[in-house]
């Protein structure tokens, strides 16, 4: 996750991210969201639309962990989709590279 020095909040498909604090808000309301989907979502705003690996988000979420992560990281992904209301079919945020891994698709501010 972003170091909470890098507090700033980061603006994107009308979602507020502020990183440091761990808190997510959509048009001003706060979204809930899981701690893994927190750190998923900060992963893909860190990289700015380049492509994160799915081995990459894995080492993130789960470290070095001895697991079968590619479930775990679908139903992340399914998560964060579902957090963000955005439509694997017609992404507006969140973009998936087959078998390669995931971009932030939504333009970033902040």
């Amino acid at each position: 996750m972003m170091k909470t020095s890098d507090a700033q909040i980061i603006q994107f498909a009308g979602f507020a991210l502020d990183p440091g604090r761990g808190r997510l808000t959509r048009h001003g309301q706060p979204v809930r969201i899981r701690d893994q989907t927190m750190r998923l979502l900060c992963r893909l705003v860190e990289a700015r639309g380049d492509v994160v690996t799915r081995a990459e988000l894995a080492r993130h979420l789960w470290g070095d962990a001895d697991i079968d992560f590619d479930q775990r990281l679908n139903a992340a992904v399914r998560d964060l989709r579902r957090v963000l209301d955005d439509d694997v079919k017609a992404p507006r945020i969140v973009r998936t590279h087959p078998r390669k891994g995931y971009s932030l698709l939504a333009k970033v501010g902040g």
